[in-house]
């Protein structure tokens, strides 16, 4: 497993904590959770062509 250091604003670092024990996990698996979270919505954006989008205008016209 890798391993990565991240230096954190102070006010993240207690926001981040706080949520993890709200959630009744530790504030690595928290970390992890809200990363693969945004990972997979990066990885399922979908791009539209200029052409998708004109047509979605003409259909919303």
């Amino acid at each position: 497993m890798g391993r990565l250091t991240v230096r954190l604003p102070d006010t993240l670092h207690r926001h981040l904590s706080s949520i993890a024990r709200s959630e009744g996990v530790s504030l690595n698996q928290y970390i992890v959770y809200a990363l693969t979270r945004q990972t997979a919505l990066a990885y399922t954006v979908h791009h539209l062509s200029d052409e998708e989008i004109q047509q979605q205008r003409k259909a919303y016209e």
